[in-house]
Parts: C-alpha cells; sequence; structure tokens
C-alpha cells in the first residue's frame, strides 16, 4: 500500500469523514524516457559550467578573469556594474584592470 493508502487509512480510522488531499513525494521515475534524458544532459552540462568558472575563479586574477570574458562574451562588456560582481571585484578594481589593458 502506498504512503497516500496508508495516511487515508488511518485518517478513516480516527473518524475523520474529509477527504485528505497528500501530494505524492517526489520520485526518479519518468513518464518519457526522453524528458529524463533531456534532464540528465541539461544537469551534466550546468555541472560542467558551474566546475569550469569555480576553477577559473579559484585560479585566476581578476585581470584574467576579465580577459576570459572578453575573449568569450565581448558583447557583454556593455552592462559593467554586473560585470564586477561576476568576476568577484569592486567597480574600482574593475576600472584599475580595464585602465591597464
Amino acid at each position: 500500500m502506498s504512503v497516500v493508502g496508508i495516511r487515508r487509512q488511518l485518517a478513516l480510522q480516527a473518524g475523520m469523514t474529509n477527504e485528505l488531499f497528500i501530494i505524492q513525494p517526489f520520485t526518479d521515475t519518468y513518464v518519457d524516457p526522453e524528458l529524463h534524458e533531456f534532464d540528465v544532459k541539461i544537469t551534466e552540462f550546468y555541472a560542467m559550467w558551474l566546475e569550469e568558472k569555480l576553477h577559473r575563479f579559484y585560479t585566476q586574477s581578476a585581470t584574467g578573469r576579465y580577459l576570459h570574458l572578453l575573449e568569450s562574451h565581448p558583447h557583454i562588456i556593455q552592462y559593467i556594474t554586473f560585470i564586477a560582481s561576476y568576476l568577484g571585484v569592486s567597480l574600482e578594481t574593475l576600472s584599475r584592470i580595464r585602465s591597464k589593458i
């Protein structure tokens, strides 16, 4: 018997007459195997992206991270305040980095 069935049976034994609405707990079963495969691929892609970003953050200087950002996403330079936050530096530090380049 499922968890929902057990809870309904206990509610009936306790004399409760109202209908119980219980949300099923999350399970790992997917109705569509292709959806499961897509979910796994997206999760793996995100994990690789995050690992690369963290590795770069801990091993490169702020200047190195800025140069990588210029190479990989040159169109994003217009968002200066967000870039400083993304690089983990203050606006003043970013200004110094930009002046050196």
